[in-house]
């Protein structure tokens, strides 16, 4: 180390961690205890700068002093003990600089005496320099020391990166199948202090120099970082650990080959949050920003974030004073121009619904104009565009006639007070929507594909930009834990191409049913039956026990082996601050349930109803208000089980039950008539990076292909 350097109680210079030596004075019958207020000052005297100070001015030393009063923070006292001359550093509280001269005083409660002490200067490490203020004591006694300030003042090496004292911050350390439990002491990117908690029996001796260790830091109970570091230096008594994090790049998720766009904002929005090792509030302007993550920038010196860091609360301002809450961790730090900057990753972990469609909103519209996922939307706009795609049709609207002003009130409903259960994507072009797609919670933890509507264009694909922004959305959408998806779904029509080219063309091509399946259903409305139709003896319909879901689980594992049973969430147990869903949809005046029975003769078990209960209209097919059957024995009599779905004809007021049965060769052997087939595609979002994938290369576009196949259209034409 250069001339003027210094070594005291738990820091060092530069990039070194300091050394914390807990002990009592040898030589002399004096003894002192070492502990934060007290600490050995090792090394070169403070008092001999060298080539690595700068001379300061007073009034720069005046106000830093009148700063830390006001903060009501420590700084030291550069000391010597009368009994054995060894130098030290005694913590202290400064007071306000008045005419030249401090009072300073010990932390309450000590049981020191100033008067046992020579004062030689104030020491202020502000965590990235130290400041040394020459003094001239004038007045002192047992707790306290008026002194005058001199016109010597010199700052002491800088450190590359700021130091930050910790507090209430438990650590873990894990090495070779250990467990070690401590406490966070300091802490910057390069170099972390970690003590043994005082009820540890155990010590720190096994871990050897540059070996490598996993540390887990919660405040309270909140994980704020989880990484593996390397072991610079275990202290004398096993007692302490000085760690350096590994600059290692974390993969929350699987690496992608198409990313979703990444775009620059103008003006920058800021990321803003309370640093988790200090609680202090700071902001970085973004750099750029998807939905799933954001970049930043700091200068080398100023460091604060280091991969593995976990930001609990993290807020994104944007222009006119849009806050956009999360939680965020960095995944990657590199280095930029020369060394001089570091450029940060962060992932986001979870938001709620609502924030993440305000941020989707924002970035899709920013790459694309036409782009829109705002809430308030013009229902008007909305109807017109229904009729004129074709979305709802004369058969469809037949049916939306007879509720046609309930049908208005649920939809404005949804779409502008359900932004917890329903989110909706329209392509517009000057105020006109082209393009539209919807998403609602249909069960607790499954979202379904509620439409998917594009008006025709010419030569532009309308629909496959709008499939192309809504799996953009999907894609950041499944990952965030409060929004509760682990399935997506869909119904269509097996000779709807369109779907069936993407979506069952995924399922057919992963073919792994327990990720992706679908099972083909015969849809049907049943007029609702007489009131005088009552089940025979022996038949019985009830509510379904634990038990008998075991059951269909089990036999539908056995016929289908995909998850339709899985996503409609019948024995699904709810986190503890997880909101039903009928209460999602009460919340704003809809209705949404989802209940089993099961059909038996004798006691044994025909078939399962899966009464799904909504509002009229909610789905224009209603397919989240309908009974699904699934038939276990393939003799029973359609009459039979028409009966049994007569008991339920109470909670259905569409003027018949709309009916989904599977499996559909029950009906064709059978010889019962059915309207139309629909597949029930479902997706497990363990297997949404795949999914994604696989969609993205879909739709992947050769232009010049698509061109020349235009001209030729249009050539036959003429």
């Amino acid at each position: 180390m250069t001339d003027g350097s210094f070594r005291w109680g738990p820091y060092m210079d530069g990039d070194e961690i300091r050394n914390v030596t807990h002990g009592k004075v040898a030589d002399s019958g004096a003894k002192l205890d070492y502990n934060d207020s007290l600490m050995p000052l090792r090394r070169n005297s403070l008092d001999k700068p060298g080539r690595s100070t700068q001379k300061i001015g007073k009034r720069k030393c005046i106000n830093i002093i009148n700063y830390f009063h006001f903060a009501e923070t420590s700084i030291f006292a550069h000391v010597n003990f009368n009994i054995t001359g060894e130098a030290l550093l005694l913590k202290v509280f400064p007071g306000p600089f008045q005419k030249d001269e401090v009072l300073f005083s010990l932390p309450k409660g000590s049981n020191l005496d100033l008067r046992n002490f020579s004062i030689k200067s104030l020491v202020v490490d502000d965590g990235k320099h130290l400041l040394v203020i020459t003094v001239t004591p004038l007045e002192i006694d047992h707790s306290s020391c008026r002194v005058r300030i001199e016109d010597t003042c010199y700052r002491f090496s800088e450190r590359s990166a700021r130091r930050i004292a910790c507090q209430f911050i438990d650590a873990e350390i894990h090495h070779d199948m250990v467990e070690y439990q401590g406490v966070l002491e300091d802490f910057n990117p390069k170099g972390l202090r970690i003590a043994l908690g005082d009820d540890s029996e155990s010590t720190l001796g096994g871990i050897g120099e540059s070996e490598e260790v996993t540390i887990r830091l919660r405040k309270k109970d909140v994980l704020i970082f989880s990484g593996k570091c390397r072991c610079l230096r275990v202290f004398e008594d096993g007692r302490g650990i000085i760690l350096e994090p590994l600059n290692i790049r974390y993969s929350r998720f699987k690496e992608r080959k198409n990313r979703n766009p990444r775009v620059n904002l103008i003006p920058r929005p800021k990321a803003i949050f309370d640093y988790p090792f200090n609680n202090r509030r700071i902001t970085y302007e973004i750099d750029d920003i998807t939905t799933s993550g954001l970049s930043l920038r700091e200068t080398s010196g100023d460091s604060l974030l280091m991969p593995g860091l976990i930001i609990p609360s993290l807020t994104i301002l944007y222009a006119g004073g849009l806050k956009i809450e999360c939680s965020a961790q960095v995944v990657y730090s590199a280095s930029k121009k020369m060394g001089k900057s570091i450029r940060h990753g962060l992932s986001i972990l979870d938001m709620n619904m609502r924030d993440y469609s305000a941020l989707f909103d924002i970035v899709s519209n920013a790459y694309d104009e036409r782009a829109n996922m705002s809430s308030q939307i013009n229902m008007d706009d909305l109807w017109e565009f229904f009729f004129d795609s074709g979305f709802i049709y004369p058969g469809k609207y037949e049916h939306l006639s007879q509720i046609k002003e309930k049908f208005k009130d649920t939809y404005e409903k949804l779409y502008h007070q359900g932004q917890d259960i329903f989110t909706n994507f329209t392509y517009q072009k000057n105020g006109r929507i082209l393009g539209h797609n919807c998403t609602i919670r249909a069960y607790q933890r499954a979202w379904m594909i509620h439409h998917l509507a594009a008006r025709s264009s010419g030569a532009r694909r309308i629909g496959l930009d709008v499939l192309r922004h809504s799996h953009y959305y999907f894609d950041g959408m499944y990952r965030l834990p409060s929004i509760g998806m682990d399935y997506m779904i869909m119904y269509f029509r097996p000779n709807n191409r369109f779907p069936d080219y993407f979506f069952g063309g995924f399922c057919r091509d992963y073919n792994k049913p327990r990720a992706c399946s679908m099972d083909l259903f015969a849809y049907m409305n049943m007029s609702t039956p007489p009131a005088d139709s009552e089940l025979n003896n022996g038949w019985s319909v009830e509510q379904c026990t634990p038990e008998d879901i075991d059951e269909l689980k089990t036999w539908y594992a056995k016929e289908s082996g995909g998850l339709a049973i899985d996503a409609f969430g019948i024995a699904t147990d709810l986190g503890a601050m997880e909101i039903k869903l009928k209460d999602m949809y009460g919340n704003i005046g809809l209705r949404r349930c989802c209940t089993p029975y099961a059909v038996r003769n004798d006691g044994k078990i025909q078939a399962f109803l899966i009464a799904d209960q909504s509002d009229a209209g909610i789905n224009l097919s209603e397919l989240l208000n309908s009974i699904k059957i699934f038939v276990v024995n393939p003799d029973l009599p359609w009459r039979e089980l028409q009966r049994a779905v007569a008991t339920l004809r109470d909670s259905y007021d569409t003027g018949g039950i709309p009916l989904l049965v599977w499996p559909i060769k029950y009906m064709e052997a059978h010889k019962v008539p059915y309207e139309k087939g629909y597949n029930l595609w479902v997706l497990n979002t363990e297997y949404g990076d795949d999914y994604v994938e696989y969609i993205k290369q879909k739709l992947q576009f050769n232009l010049i292909k698509f061109m020349v196949k235009y001209i030729m259209v249009k050539l036959a034409k003429s």
